[in-house]
């Protein structure tokens, strides 16, 4: 009997989409519970128990993390929770906990976690435990999904917050289309698809993976995508299985099952009631469902259980008590003895035996399951175990038993034998007649070797020696068998001689045979043979026949180096190529084991047909030649080098330097000095001074163009850095001064936009606001007080990312952010922002808040939102992106309005926003 467990659980009800997640987070305490396991009441003796298992705030489902060696707790509760005032759910090994000597009822007692509570948790033997317990709001920005799970059936998701992955492992009988989950949060509220998502209500199908997505308070989100996989498992046990309200005894290890029913019951259709850890659970094929599929039960059952990843376990399953319902025969025996089909087993009730020979008669012997059973053989009652009465079998005929089981209770069952015995005949696999042996000899067909026999005709080998047919011999001095001569041929007997009667081939020493006559072997006769002074080790070659100027090929038999057509008799005896270290000049090879395509390379002064054969590539008169620096060849040989043709390597030192476009291993090889991945460059390099260009005499399309150019030949280095750089975005345009940002974020930023206090913004027309450079007179190579607008049109040519910036100073920066940006010249280059990024100072400029997507407008081209006239007249005749009319312009008010006077503006229309410089960069 299995030992009964005692289990001490602390807890009050609350709703499950709230229990379910810490419980699965914190190690659940039914998960250490077996199943079957009965709970009772616990009196002794009295428990030091005292810790804290789980902790959970139930208002937000936020779990506690626990350190029981430091004896602390920390729950992390969402930004906007109200923590003056919440419940706490918790399992505890104690007897009660208390707060303040106020004993705390889970789920109910609210308590205000402002600053950290001591919790006391009391033993049964009155010690005690005191946690600290800490709640913390997430941040305004925090949007983390900490736990997440499914009830039905239950399954846990694993968090991969690097990834933003959930996965979850699902049980087989799950369904992934319709699952609830159970989740919490950090974020203020969780959407699937723009749907508001309730923990523990909210259905979704997960048959493709989801995405969850966390909004913090401050408006930003985060996205899981959770993958739910059905679980694989190998488990396949019974953990119940009864009938009639009977458990059955289950023996998982031996995979068997027994119920024991009452004296009496009828088992033919008995329906059971089960459970297992398996998905499937069938009896010969057919599924079985509990309580509802009946079997018939006489005879043990195998049930099949299939696990989750499709292995299969057998368990048998047995009825025992009903004694009086057992109809079964454990043996049926018959005399004299022959073989039944199938072989005898006591479910199976038709059997056959047929071409008995010799047989008149028999009698059987049934030996019952249960002795008290009724038996009766063709109608006459035998006993249990005793033999029934002859039972005459007609020659010929096919002959009828039948064996009638019946139990106690009327149940019965029938084994039917059949039983036919053969004719006289030489094909019926008896040995009858004047047969000799089955079916042959005598009147029949002659027998085999190994097989009775009564004189030589009786043998198809045509002898008989003691009884028994016999093999021909290859030395009697008469041809039979399958000789084809005397003694020799017909595969079993040596090979015939020349003149020698043959069938085939394979019968002839010289394996020639023609018009039925073995022939002399030649070296014409397309076979490998040998016979007296005739030897080939191949098809016509080798041996005698070399002589005859027919040495073998590669791949041919041979025993000598002549045989072969090479000279050379590999060890494995076949005919080998000729050999590069053979020490002489055979196959291709131009000299002694060098040239021809398959040896080595020739060294200078030998022979040799083609460049190719040498290794200085030079063949000039039949000789291989020393290589040069001016033999227009790319050759290495000896210490001369080259690293292409007639360059580079030892040529060097001759004055031969490779030039551009050549092959190098390294600088040394050039002329320029540069070897870029194995061919020599000259660069061009970014040149230094107040308006910086490419050496060559080119710009580049912007500042990060120089800074990171993609053309290989060009090089950013020597005196570059922050500056004044020719830049050329349109190639039907001329070049344009601008000032490059070479050190921020890696470089490579292009003013296209500055403003400064204390100077007059420009007031461009349309046209120049999107074809000019506008600054004014002294724009020098620095950011100190000046205005400067690049045109509009050339933007898009010079990057993808705006970056806006506005403090006291180019150094002293006070807000900053980037954007993905684009203008368009078909909506009077309205400006397209988005991806922002904040980098300082907390906000989002006006630009992108009030003006995306706004068209540009200047002092002689309305394209505002403000109906009441042109915003530029306003605003110090600017060119801006107003909108109606603007909140946050660099170039500020104008108009001699005090508080907007010519600062530029991160946000809004107040002093307070206004800033003492304020740049536009691109990259």
């Amino acid at each position: 009997m299995k030992d009964t467990k005692t289990y001490r659980i602390h807890f009050s009800i609350i709703p499950l989409s709230a229990l379910c997640i810490c419980l699965m987070l914190s190690f659940l305490w039914c998960a250490n519970v077996p199943r079957g396991t009965t709970l009772i009441p616990v009196t002794q003796p009295k428990s030091s128990a005292k810790a804290i298992t789980m902790f959970m705030i139930v208002d937000h489902v936020a779990c506690g993390v626990i350190d029981e060696d430091a004896k602390t707790i920390h729950v992390v509760v969402p930004y906007s929770a109200d923590i003056t005032s919440m419940a706490a759910l918790f399992i505890t090994t104690g007897a009660r906990v208390s707060v303040d000597e106020a004993t705390q009822y889970n789920s109910i007692t609210r308590n205000n976690f402002t600053h950290p509570l001591l919790y006391t948790v009391w033993a049964e033997n009155g010690s005690t435990a005191v946690y600290t317990v800490t709640v913390t709001r997430a941040s305004a920005s925090a949007k983390q999904l900490t736990s997440f799970s499914f009830s039905d059936p239950d399954a846990a998701g694993v968090i991969n917050e690097t990834a933003k992955t959930i996965e979850v492992a699902l049980p087989c009988t799950g369904n992934v289309s319709t699952l609830k989950a159970y989740f919490s949060t950090t974020g203020a509220r969780v959407t699937v698809g723009g749907t508001d998502q309730t923990s523990g209500i909210s259905v979704n199908d997960f048959i493709s993976p989801v995405t969850y997505r966390v909004h913090a308070a401050d408006s930003t989100w985060t996205d899981y995508t959770v993958t739910v996989n059905m679980e694989t498992s190998s488990v396949k046990d019974f953990t119940s299985f009864s009938i009639l309200g009977i458990p059955g005894l289950i023996d998982n290890d031996l995979g068997t099952i027994t119920v024991d029913v009452p004296p009496g019951t009828d088992v033919t259709d008995l329906t059971p009631m089960f459970t297992t850890t398996g998905k499937l659970v069938t009896v010969g094929g057919v599924n079985q469902e509990s309580g509802a599929t009946e079997n018939d039960f006489r005879a043990p059952i195998t049930y099949r259980v299939t696990a989750c990843d499709d292995s299969t376990r057998d368990f048998t399953v047995t009825v025992t008590g009903a004694g009086s319902g057992n109809a079964y025969l454990t043996s049926l025996s018959v005399d004299p003895s022959f073989v039944f089909t199938p072989e005898f087993s006591n479910t199976v009730f038709a059997y056959t035996a047929a071409s008995l020979c010799g047989i008149t008669g028999t009698s059987v012997r049934p030996v019952a399951e249960d002795t008290n059973a009724a038996i009766t053989v063709n109608g006459a009652d035998v006993d249990s175990g005793a033999w029934s009465g002859q039972i005459s079998l007609p020659d010929g005929a096919t002959t009828e038993i039948g064996v009638v089981v019946r139990a106690q209770n009327g149940v019965t069952n029938t084994y039917s034998l059949t039983l036919t015995v053969a004719e006289i005949a030489c094909d019926n696999a008896c040995r009858d007649g004047d047969e000799t042996d089955v079916n042959c000899g005598g009147s029949c067909p002659k027998c085999g070797n190994g097989m009775s026999c009564g004189a030589a005709e009786d043998c198809a080998s045509g002898v008989c020696a003691g009884g028994i047919c016999a093999p021909p011999e290859c030395d009697d001095d008469i041809q039979n068998g399958a000789e084809s001569d005397v003694d020799c041929g017909g595969g079993t007997c040596p090979d015939c001689a020349a003149t020698l009667h043959c069938g085939t081939a394979s019968d002839c020493i010289s394996n020639v045979c023609t018009g039925g006559i073995c022939q002399f072997p030649t070296c014409t006769d397309t076979k490998a043979n040998s016979e007296g002074a005739h030897t080939e080790t191949g098809p016509d070659c080798g041996g005698s026949c070399v002589a005859e100027g027919k040495a073998c090929p590669i791949g041919t038999a041979c025993l000598v180096g002549s045989d072969c057509i090479h000279g050379v008799c590999l060890p494995n005896g076949t005919c080998g190529p000729f050999e590069c270290d053979d020490g002489v000049t055979n196959g291709n090879e131009t000299d002694i084991d060098c040239g021809g395509g398959t040896c080595p390379d020739c060294a200078a002064t030998l022979h040799c047909v083609t460049a190719s054969d040498c290794i200085s590539n030079v063949c000039s008169g039949g000789f291989c030649q020393f290589p040069t620096c001016s033999d227009s060849t790319h050759n290495n040989e000896g210490s001369h080098t080259e690293s292409d043709v007639d360059c580079g390597g030892s040529c060097v030192g001759e004055g031969k330097p490779c030039s551009d476009g050549k092959i190098c291993s390294s600088g040394t090889d050039c002329l320029s000095g540069h070897c870029n991945e194995g061919i020599c460059e000259s660069y061009v390099i970014a040149t230094s001074g107040p308006g910086r260009s490419w050496s060559d005499g080119t710009y580049a399309v912007s500042c990060e163009a120089y800074r990171r150019p993609v053309v290989p030949y060009y090089r950013y280095e020597g005196s570059t850095g922050d500056g004044r750089y020719y830049i050329k975005p349109e190639a039907s345009d001329p070049a344009i001064l601008v000032y490059c940002d070479m050190t921020y974020d890696g470089g490579g930023w292009t003013l296209v936009m500055s403003h400064a206090e204390g100077i007059a913004p420009p007031a461009p027309t349309w046209d120049e606001a999107v074809n000019g450079g506008f600054s004014p007179d002294g724009y020098f190579d620095g950011l100190g007080n000046f205005s400067y607008l690049c045109g509009v049109k050339y933007w898009n040519s010079i990057g993808t990312t705006l970056r806006a910036e506005v403090g006291t100073g180019p150094l002293d920066i006070t807000h900053r952010a980037t954007f993905t940006f684009s203008l368009d010249p078909d909506s009077y280059y309205a400006i397209n922002m988005s991806n922002p990024v904040i980098v300082a100072g907390g906000s989002l400029p006006g630009l992108y808040a009030t003006h995306n997507g706004v068209p540009l407008s200047a002092h002689n081209a309305d394209h505002d939102a403000f109906t009441g006239g042109n915003c530029s007249y306003s605003y110090g005749y600017t060119a801006w992106w107003y909108n109606n009319c603007w909140s946050g312009s660099f170039w500020g008010g104008g108009g001699g309005v005090t508080p907007y006077l010519n600062k530029p503006y991160w946000t809004g229309t107040t002093e307070a926003n206004a800033y003492d410089y304020g740049a536009l960069w691109i990259r």
